[in-house]
């Protein structure tokens, strides 16, 4: 009887025409422990039934990595370990994980969240993007001499008169390109 699907475990590829085995497969041996149907890793044995060696570290049964060793075990890190008392975690800044105060946190005013990408964390960066990249066009586009830059500002962020107003009276002409940002994403939060 001609198999349809190749004999591999986890293999949905049609056999190929009287055989057992698919195109990928041809080449490849079965493991000769009877009904597994693993690919040999090495002695005609798949992993799972010893074609490659146990980490030699008492108690542990992981497959090896380096030497005789597995991950865990084998090769030492040059990753310094997070300060606090009992934390196995590996150490971001200020020699703490991210858990007891190492790593960045988000650029966003009042976000204390990790940052991820950018110096943002996620539910920031894509907003983050989204406005320089609006700004950076606008600021090319603009003329630096405006009859009214309050307006002129808020219309090249999108925010009413009034959330600027009440923060930047007066002001409205010294203001940055990164005041701009965080007058806009304090309004985002309003």
């Amino acid at each position: 009887m001609m198999a349809t699907v190749c004999q591999f475990k986890r293999c949905g590829r049609p056999a190929l025409p009287g055989a057992v085995k698919c195109e990928f497969h041809k080449q490849r041996s079965m493991c000769s422990v009877r009904d597994c149907r693993n690919q040999v890793f090495a002695r005609n044995l798949c992993v799972r039934h010893g074609g490659k060696k146990a980490c030699v570290h008492e108690g542990c049964q992981d497959n090896v990595r380096v030497g005789d060793l597995c991950g865990k075990h084998g090769v030492a890190t040059s990753r310094k370990l997070c300060i606090q008392p009992g934390c196995d975690k590996f150490a971001q800044t200020k020699q703490r994980c991210s858990t007891h105060g190492g790593g960045q946190r988000c650029k966003n005013v009042g976000c204390f969240a990790h940052a991820r990408r950018g110096g943002y964390c996620t539910r920031h960066s894509s907003r983050s993007s989204r406005l320089n990249n609006i700004l950076t066009i606008d600021d090319a586009s603009s003329s630096s001499t405006a009859e009214d830059p309050l307006i002129e500002v808020s219309t090249r962020t999108a925010c009413p008169p009034f959330v600027l107003f009440h923060k930047f009276q007066g002001t409205a002409n010294k203001l940055s390109l990164s005041g701009i940002l965080n007058t806009v994403r304090a309004s985002d939060d309003l």
